[in-house]
């Protein structure tokens, strides 16, 4: 770092001057010659190619310079103007004391505590956090959540209680209770008859439900009715239709009966002779409804046999099957079994067999119905999914576009004092190590906003001589801007490169700093001709990563380096 550039009151004698960086000494360093230099000054210079005296030219090493306290007692008792005197301070402190009084001059620019992106005057730094700070936390008017000012947009698209207008009958209902009120209580809703699934297709407002109701009571009477009877034809059709097994044991059992040495003796004189299938035993029961009571009759194989008459049953009547009705059918089978001379395994092994069928043909059914809604839904979702994708992708786009002209913006207003934050350094390091590419580019900036357009490059470097270590590489780049083709070209003035020292004791801290002189010769200065110059200008060992470790020059893994441009005015 070069000497103390503050303006001293009084002027300080020419004695306490730094020969090399024409500055007050800091930390002067005092050589077997007896000359006084800066000791950042004096350890780069002798670390050059060239080893001698830069004041008598007389043989110099490392070794032959040391501490000159004396001096460093002097300088620091010295009166300076605050820094910050062009910012409205006007105090006059001691040097040794500078950095007490920087942190508590209301002048000082110091980052918000928030980790917003603002750098603000002390004195500006309370009303900023309380009433503008984006990163300040308030409270929800509605929920009492706790919520970051940039947020409270996004929170009140989401909050349960902000009050939400109903769409059908005005009412304002909190918006975790809307749902509910539009589905369950709000009378202006379009609703469609609960015996719609019936066959009843009338709409109307939730309010006219019970007068739809009462009104429409017959026809919806009608139409329970019919869709009863449709559900007992249609167990009744399935049930009563023969099976093969079925009539192959109806054959089987006449031929039986015709071949017996049996004869079969009735009672009753209105008995017919044995004829049909199975003498047309029927496993099913009439049902007769009898006011509002089912009745189970006999079933017309126990009137045959109990000798009842073969007239059919007077009055209403409605068949019904249920799936229960094959047991009974075995167990009538077993009670006659003195009649008929026949295996009764054989009846119930084709009505478990028919059972079986008729409910694997359902299962079937079902499954493929349900197969085909499955295959529906997913090409639905098959297309949704593809429209998103393209949509994600336009919004990528959109976004990496805003990005570009957001960093343009930030960078336009710097007014060439950049800060450039790298984090997760210890990551970058060893990725540089193992010989991965370990180049880095800063978000461009410009001088001013109408200047000069730039970014801060940094690498890796490895020194030839393996015992000196690696090294931290610092370069400036000139880009291409909107302003290059009305500004003066090539660059001129000159540009301080600055790795930061983050201890929060600001007497303790040390920052590394090195001033660039631009050499208008040089490519790296004239008019970029691409979007970024490929010939960069700046110090390949910088600062070694060793002195990096020391100090507070990296902080939660991060490393901050400044750049600060002063044009040449024309």
């Amino acid at each position: 770092m070069e000497g103390y550039d503050y303006e001293f009151v009084p002027p300080v004698e020419q004695r306490y001057e730094c020969p090399i960086c024409l500055l007050i000494l800091r930390e002067p360093r005092q050589t077997k010659c007896g000359h006084r230099f800066c000791r950042d000054c004096i350890i780069r210079w002798l670390r050059a190619p060239c080893t001698r005296c830069p004041v008598d030219n007389e043989q110099l090493v490392e070794n032959d310079v040391f501490p000159d306290n004396f001096a460093k007692r002097e300088i620091l008792n010295f009166n300076i103007k605050c820094p910050n005197k062009k910012d409205g301070c006007d105090e006059i402190v001691t040097l040794g004391k500078l950095q007490n009084h920087l942190d508590i001059c209301q002048h000082s620019l110091v980052p918000c505590p928030n980790r917003c992106a603002s750098i603000l005057h002390r004195h500006d730094l309370q009303e900023h956090m309380t009433q503008h700070c984006e990163f300040r936390i308030i409270f929800c008017e509605k929920c009492s959540d706790s919520i970051k000012a940039n947020a409270v947009e996004s929170h009140r698209l989401v909050c349960p209680n902000v009050l939400q207008t109903c769409t059908y009958c005005g009412q304002s209902k909190p918006r975790a209770q809307m749902k509910s009120h539009v589905e369950i209580d709000c009378q202006h809703v379009q609703i469609s008859c609960m015996f719609y699934s019936l066959g009843c297709r009338d709409q109307m407002l939730r309010s006219l439900e019970d007068e739809h109701l009462k009104s429409h009571s017959i026809e919806h009477l009608n139409l329970l009715c019919h869709a009863v009877n449709k559900l007992v034809n249609h167990f009744e059709n399935i049930i009563n239709k023969p099976s093969n097994g079925e009539v192959e044991l109806s054959s089987r059992l006449l031929r039986s009966t015709s071949t017996s040495s049996n004869t079969v003796s009735f009672k009753t004189s209105s008995m017919s002779p044995l004829e049909g299938p199975l003498l047309n035993i029927n496993p099913f029961t009439d049902l007769y409804l009898t006011d509002t009571k089912i009745e189970h009759p006999m079933t017309h194989e126990e009137s045959f046999l109990s000798g009842a008459s073969n007239s059919p049953s007077t009055g209403p009547s409605s068949h019904s099957t249920f799936p229960n009705r094959n047991p009974l059918l075995l167990q009538r089978a077993n009670a006659n079994s003195d009649i008929f001379p026949y295996d009764n395994s054989a009846i119930k092994q084709v009505v478990q067999s028919s059972s079986s069928v008729r409910l694997v043909q359902e299962l079937k059914s079902s499954f493929e119905e349900q197969m085909s809604v499955q295959k529906q839904k997913i090409e639905e979702l098959t297309h949704k999914l593809a429209s998103m994708e393209q949509l994600n992708a336009d919004l990528a786009l959109k976004v990496g576009k805003l990005k570009g002209e957001l960093e343009e913006s930030e960078g336009r207003f710097c007014n060439g004092d950049f800060y450039w934050r790298i984090p997760e350094f210890s990551q970058y390091q060893m990725k540089a190590i193992s010989g991965e590419p370990s180049m880095l580019h800063s978000p461009p900036f410009y001088t001013s906003t109408w200047g000069y357009k730039m970014c801060i490059r940094a690498n890796l470097a490895s020194n030839l001589n393996e015992n000196a270590g690696h090294f931290l590489s610092l370069f400036i780049h000139f880009m291409q801007g909107h302003n290059d083709h009305f500004i003066t070209w090539p660059f001129s003035g000159k540009i301080i490169l600055s790795i930061i020292d983050q201890n929060p004791d600001r007497n303790s801290q040390v920052n590394i700093s090195e001033t660039l002189i631009p050499k208008p010769n040089l490519i790296a200065f004239q008019k970029p001709t691409s979007f970024r110059n490929h010939k960069g200008f700046g110090y390949i060992e910088f600062i070694s990563l060793m002195t990096l470790k020391t100090k507070n020059y990296l902080k939660d893994d991060s490393l901050i380096i400044r750049a600060q441009v002063f044009p040449e005015n024309n």
